[in-house]
């Protein structure tokens, strides 16, 4: 799925109706985008260290590249590969 095309696509803020792009429309809180990122992924609230892992990600790159990135992150994890 890493990098898929289709997976790739839907995870851009360009992309209508993306979670990304959701989230960005609501708020510029990077810790409410990363919230939303993973309770829409996982369906669970991130821990203190993937909070910390996030936000560092989203200060180098900005709420629009990091919220994409975080969100191709979780998209790949063997969590959300095994529950969906």
């Amino acid at each position: 799925m890493m990098n898929n095309a289709f997976v790739m696509n839907r995870i851009h803020n360009a992309n209508a109706g993306s979670t990304v792009q959701q989230l960005l429309r609501q708020t510029t809180d990077p810790l409410a985008i990363i919230e939303g990122l993973y309770l829409a992924t996982l369906n669970h609230f991130p821990s203190a260290e993937e909070i910390s892992v996030a936000r560092d990600v989203m200060r180098r790159l900005g709420n629009q590249r990091g919220a994409e990135s975080l969100q191709w992150a979780l998209l790949n994890k063997l969590e959300f590969i095994h529950s969906y």
